[in-house]
This record gives structure tokens, C-alpha cells and sequence, in this order.
């Protein structure tokens, strides 16, 4: 009888193990909403690609599709199965959370399910080797071909480099881990100066302003803090008026800015991967501003179109306390409505400001809502194919919206479609 037993636990743990290698990350996904697509709206059809991106004359590098991208698509498809059908698979969250324990129990405790932890207790996402130098140069010429075309439509352009969870002298990884992150960043920056490119590099900013690194992330995700968002936005804006000459006041000069925190509310990809067995939650600090301020926020794959201020409009407060409730989760999300493919925020307090297109990854969540202070209009596409999926031309887009600024905001560039 206890033989039984024991093969039924075996065969329990056996199957959370593959279930949760066949969905990946579900619990986190399905919080995050990082499969989410733009169900009902077509991008392309909005906004369709043509051939004028060729009479630039850059060099763009067409991706060739091999078994690894198919398996990896379909891998992805798979992944979306626990967002789809959680609700309809009797016990699936205790499946998979017990896919996620098991997981970490038998692992190294530093190392989670694509994270470990540095010296200082932060977990960080794994970067085990060196991006080659042709995928340097491929996402290069890439951006450089979208900076040539905004420049020739009279378009300033920037780049800008986030910080990553670890600080550049590596001081916190443990002994026996081989860490590229920075490394990696630096080549896709070396790239762009290759192609005389304009970048801002916040790491720059950091160490010159002696800003404790650590301070600006969550313990237990790879994203910065809403803090950070406001010192970044703030220097982006200083970057923006010496390049332009645009006269934007910085977020972090207009007036106070009142916080709230809820403690215990996040729990991130990190702590999610490696489970409660390893880690607690932590505390999730929101900010606003105490001066007049007034938006119009629109979301068109959420059919989001309403008026109010940046306290009323830019957080899900229910989400959060929902999510604090259930001791801790992927709380940073709650923001901006998150990774969506396309957001557009109308500054009614500040008509003068420039329209600003920001392309960018999930890093720009926690920088928009401070960056539209400064503008008259900001329109964020998040044109990744698993997270926003703004599937249009995004030549298209700035020809028919006509921004002054173009910027793109990421911790990891990545590819993005100029032409069919």
C-alpha cells in the first residue's frame, strides 16, 4: 500500500514537473498578461507596411526562419494554454504551483527558473553567454534605419539603454556563474556607435549620480521601481532638451509627488520562478503627483478611452490590493496597463510639450507616466511579437502621426519589423 502511495506522489510530481515545462512561467504569464494580444484589432491594417522604408538606403537584415524559431513559436503557443484554460483544468493552479516548488527544491538555491540570486539577496535574470557580434550589428542597422527615416522627416531620435538588475562591476555574482549582461548591452551600444547613432546609456547616469543601483530594482524581479521611472524620465528629458533644444521640464522639477505603499504586494517573475520555498514578497511603492495635472488615456486593445488625472488613470488599484490580498504577485503590471501594443496619452495640461513616439519593452511602464508630463502627447508601441505585438508598420505609424521625438526605451533590443 505505501509502494502505491508513493508511485501516485511520484507520478503527481512527475506531471506538474512536465506541465509546468510545457507552459513555462503560466502563473506569472497569466498575471503579467504577457501573452496578451490585441484581440479585434489589426495593426497592420491600421497602420500597413509599403516599400518606403527602402529608399533610405540602410542596410536591414531579413531573418531567416529556422526549425528552432518554429519550435520556438509553437512553444510559445503552448504557453499560452494556462492563460486559456486555467479556468477548465480541475487543480491546475496547485499543479503548477507544485511544478514551481518541486523545481526549486531539487535546483541549486541560487539559481531559479531562469534567475539566481547575487550576494546581496536580489535575484537576477540568468545572461550565461555573449550575444554575437552579427546580432550586435543586425538590431544595429535595424534602429539606425528607423533613425535615418525619422531624421529625414525632421524627427529628433534617441535611444536609451536602461540599467540592468546587476550593476556593471559584477561585484554580487557568486563565485562559479558566468554572467554577459552588461557585456551584452555594451555590444549592442558599440554597435550603434558604430552606425554614428544618439543613445543615452542610464548606467552612465547612475554611477554619475551615485545612485544606489540596488535601490532603483525590486529584490524579486528584474524590473526597476516606479522611483526609478521618475529619475529616468527625468533625465531623459534633460537629454532631450540639450540634443533638440526642447524646452520639456523635467518630471522631478514640476512639484511634490505623494507615495503610497503596499506592503508585501509584489512577488515578481523572480520570486515566482523559485517559489515562497525561497523567497518573500515584497513591499511596492507607488507615486503621483501632488500639483494639477489632467490626461486623456487611450488603450484600443482594452477599449480604454477616459479623462482624469495621473493618480486616477495610471494605476489599477483594485488589481493591486486584489494581488497584495493574495500575499504578493507580478504587481508591476498593474501599471499603465502594462505590456500593451499600443498607448496613447494626451497631456490637456501641456499643449505646448512635443508629441513623443516612445518604442519600447516593459521597462518603459514604469517611465511613461512621468515622461507624459513633459509632453503634449507620448504614444508607447510595444512591437515585441510574445508581450505588446504591435504587428504594424511602425514607419507607417510615425508617418501618419507625425511625432517631433522618436525614442526607443529597452533593457534588451530586440528585432523590430520595418518591412514585410
Amino acid at each position: 500500500m505505501k509502494k502505491n502511495w508513493f508511485s501516485l506522489i511520484s507520478l503527481i510530481i512527475i506531471f506538474a514537473l512536465c506541465l509546468n515545462l510545457l507552459l513555462g512561467n503560466t502563473i506569472s504569464g497569466f498575471i503579467n498578461n504577457e501573452e496578451a494580444t490585441a484581440d479585434g484589432i489589426d495593426f497592420s491594417e491600421l497602420y500597413p507596411f509599403d516599400e518606403e522604408v527602402d529608399i533610405i538606403g540602410a542596410p536591414i537584415y531579413q531573418k531567416k526562419r529556422t526549425i528552432y524559431d518554429k519550435i520556438a513559436d509553437r512553444m510559445i503557443k503552448y504557453s499560452k494554454i494556462g492563460e486559456t484554460r486555467a479556468d477548465t483544468i480541475i487543480g491546475y493552479q496547485d499543479i503548477a504551483l507544485a511544478g514551481f516548488l518541486t523545481n526549486a527544491m531539487l535546483t541549486d538555491s541560487r539559481i531559479g527558473t531562469g534567475y539566481f540570486k547575487l550576494n546581496n539577496g536580489y535575484w537576477a535574470r540568468t545572461a550565461g553567454s555573449e550575444v554575437a557580434a552579427s546580432s550586435y550589428q543586425k538590431i544595429a542597422n535595424q534602429y539606425n534605419t528607423l533613425e535615418r527615416y525619422a531624421e529625414d522627416k525632421g524627427m529628433g531620435f534617441l535611444y536609451v539603454q536602461t540599467p540592468i538588475t546587476v550593476e556593471n562591476d559584477q561585484e554580487q555574482i557568486p563565485a562559479g556563474i558566468s554572467y554577459y549582461g552588461n557585456a551584452n548591452v555594451d555590444g549592442y551600444l558599440l554597435a550603434m556607435t558604430n552606425n554614428d547613432m544618439n543613445y543615452l546609456d542610464l548606467r552612465d547616469n547612475f554611477r554619475e549620480d551615485e545612485i544606489d543601483h540596488y535601490s532603483f530594482f525590486y529584490k524579486t524581479d528584474h524590473h526597476w521601481t516606479i522611483e526609478a521611472g521618475l529619475y529616468a524620465a527625468s533625465e531623459i528629458v534633460s537629454k532631450l532638451n540639450e540634443q533638440f533644444g526642447t524646452q520639456m521640464i523635467r518630471a522631478d522639477q514640476m512639484g511634490a509627488y505623494l507615495q503610497k505603499t503596499y506592503e508585501g504586494a509584489m512577488f515578481g517573475s523572480a520570486g515566482q520562478g523559485v517559489t515562497h520555498y525561497l523567497e518573500n514578497s515584497e513591499d511596492f511603492t507607488i507615486l503621483y503627483p501632488d500639483f494639477e495635472n489632467s490626461f486623456r488615456l487611450l488603450v484600443p486593445d482594452k477599449n480604454v478611452d477616459k479623462n482624469g488625472s495621473f493618480e486616477e488613470l495610471f494605476y489599477d488599484y483594485q488589481a493591486i490590493e486584489d494581488i497584495q490580498n493574495a500575499g504578493g504577485g507580478y504587481v508591476y503590471e498593474t501599471v499603465l496597463y502594462g505590456n500593451r501594443p499600443l498607448i496613447t496619452i494626451e497631456n490637456l495640461n501641456n499643449s505646448d510639450g512635443p508629441h513623443i513616439v516612445m518604442i519600447r519593452d516593459s521597462f518603459g511602464i514604469a517611465v511613461a507616466p512621468f515622461l507624459a508630463l513633459s509632453c503634449s502627447r507620448l504614444d508607447l508601441i510595444d512591437a515585441r511579437d510574445s508581450n505588446g505585438n504591435f504587428n504594424g508598420s511602425i514607419i507607417n505609424y510615425l508617418k501618419t502621426e507625425e511625432p517631433d521625438l522618436v525614442i526607443i526605451l529597452e533593457k534588451s533590443p530586440y528585432e523590430i519589423k520595418l518591412n514585410k
